[in-house]
């Protein structure tokens, strides 16, 4: 019985790894850092936040289903016109399909000093038209 018990485990085993290794995954088509320029406010303050010689890293992928996923990481140093020393991460998402065509940005500001920091998501949704923006100030 040991035996047969063994031989079904080491069955399942195998199974389980064929299983996995035939799922499809994303197909990636670029890999890539690039060039970022952004002009951002820090609306907390009304400040200026300009990053001119950033780079970011962009991925775009082609998913089993077929969708086009497309995201952007970066982050940067800078200086505002007020003064203020400022870090920012900076992400981004676009995803194309049938059923969802969204682009996404995700930017936060933060303060190295006495600035507020801020935080701001804006999604716009092609699929039905519309624009959503959330921002917080906080620190």
């Amino acid at each position: 019985m040991r035996l047969s018990v063994k031989l079904a485990v080491a069955l399942v085993a195998c199974l389980v790894m064929a299983m996995q290794t035939t799922k499809a995954s994303a197909a990636v088509i670029t890999n890539d850092r690039v060039q970022f320029v952004t002009f951002p406010v820090n609306t907390c303050n009304g400040e200026f936040v300009p990053v001119l010689g950033g780079v970011a890293h962009v991925v775009q992928r082609v998913q089993p289903d077929g969708s086009f996923v497309a995201t952007l990481n970066g982050h940067f140093v800078s200086v505002g016109t007020l003064g203020n020393q400022y870090e920012l991460n900076w992400q981004e998402r676009t995803v194309l399909s049938p059923d969802q065509s969204t682009f996404t940005s995700r930017q936060l500001i933060v303060s190295k000093g006495p600035a507020p920091n801020h935080i701001v998501t804006f999604v716009i949704d092609f699929t039905t038209f519309t624009f959503t923006a959330t921002e917080r100030c906080f620190g």
